[in-house]
């Protein structure tokens, strides 16, 4: 055999191995591993539920997180439990995870797994992972909890944390079945911000056996082990980008007493919108609504920072002074509930990537600039 014969032999061999490595893998792989591998959406449903006794029974939250390979992109789908469907009687909290799980009809996209956690289970799983460093750039109060929330950089262990995203804040009389509005919100905005550090929760989960302890608190049909290769995927792409949206509410009269309904024509209508700009490339847009707030007592720096950015072509909505004064450090609060806006916002402004905070809120701006003392106009990108 000539040389060329037994390099094209060898060559040939090669490829039969990688061919006969790959279709091991295929028929070994776990069917979670083959979803995320194919090219199709992948839709886990999450519900947090309650399971002490004197609080509030029932679902506390509902989602479905839908995770796209082809556009490198996770959404959280949102649904207010204290609301209802157009047909039924009852709130979602009344109702099981599963049965309240009705997002394939706006999204056309069912469940094919669960990830279901109690309220003591979030604390010990957000405990594990260490707690987590928020700003609140305007102070909150619950009515008969347990902790107060002033406004600035505050660090939650697992209980606060649980209760920041489900307290339920003082409300007009007749208004009380708007209180989850904003919960809501918050716990979106909680999630949000654990996205952005997963690197910092990645090296923590590092350790196999807590890994597998905070896999473990959740009710799932996958195993530990495949919660952890779900989570693993997200946190092994620092590109994947992450947004929230929540299903719309109107207000009804049932028994004379004032509820929300979900919107479910219009429910579907926000994700199809969801889905054509992330097809389009619209929500990955570098011009977007901000607001720029100075905290020095340095005069015009507002002013200064407005025009920078509208060069850049954003458009800025609002430039005028904070109202907690001196704020030591510079922030960005994204408001819109997407990441790429976050990550586009701190390169412009040279922020590092822990000043950037969530706090998701129904306003005109996608984000808002925090002025602090420590800002430099030389870390401004050209």
């Amino acid at each position: 055999m000539s040389a060329k014969q037994k390099l094209g032999a060898a060559a040939g061999a090669v490829l039969v191995l990688i061919a006969a490595w790959w279709l091991v893998g295929r028929w070994t792989a776990s069917d979670l591993e083959l979803e995320l591998q194919s090219d199709e959406p992948v839709a886990v449903r999450l519900a947090l539920t309650e399971d002490q006794e004197g609080r509030e029974p029932g679902l506390q939250a509902l989602a479905q997180a839908i995770y796209y390979p082809e556009d490198n992109r996770v959404l959280l789908y949102f649904v207010n439990t204290d609301a209802r469907y157009e047909a039924d009687d009852d709130a979602l909290a009344a109702m099981s995870p599963s049965g309240a799980d009705q997002f394939s009809r706006y999204t056309d996209v069912s469940s094919q797994h669960y990830l279901h956690i109690t309220r003591t289970n979030t604390v010990r799983l957000l405990n594990l992972l260490e707690g987590l460093t928020i700003f609140l750039d305007e102070p909150i109060e619950f009515k008969d909890e347990g902790f107060r929330y002033p406004n600035g950089l505050r660090f939650f262990p697992g209980e606060q944390l649980v209760e920041y995203m489900l307290g339920r804040t003082e409300i007009q009389p007749g208004r009380e079945h708007l209180t989850g509005i904003d919960r809501v919100l918050r716990i979106e905005s909680t999630l949000l911000n654990l996205f952005w550090d997963r690197g910092e929760l990645a090296e923590i989960l590092e350790d196999t056996n807590m890994a597998l302890a905070a896999a473990g608190l959740f009710e799932s049909d996958l195993t530990p082990e495949e919660i952890v290769s779900l989570f693993s995927v997200i946190n092994a792409d620092p590109e994947l980008q992450m947004s929230v949206i929540e299903m719309p509410l109107e207000q009804a009269i049932a028994n004379g007493t004032p509820v929300l309904v979900v919107k479910e024509q219009r429910a579907r209508t926000v994700y199809i919108e969801y889905r054509d700009d992330v097809r389009t490339g619209v929500i990955d847009t570098d011009s977007f609504p901000v607001e720029v707030l100075n905290g020095t007592d340095v005069p015009r720096m507002a002013a200064r920072m407005k025009s920078f950015l509208q060069d850049r072509a954003l458009l800025v909505l609002n430039a005028d002074n904070y109202r907690f004064k001196p704020l030591e450090r510079s922030y960005i609060i994204e408001r819109s509930g997407d990441t790429f806006r976050a990550q586009h916002f701190r390169e412009m402004t040279g922020l590092e990537e822990k000043r950037v905070m969530f706090r998701r809120l129904p306003i005109d701006v996608d984000a808002t600039l925090l002025i602090g003392r420590d800002f430099d106009t030389r870390q401004l990108s050209p």
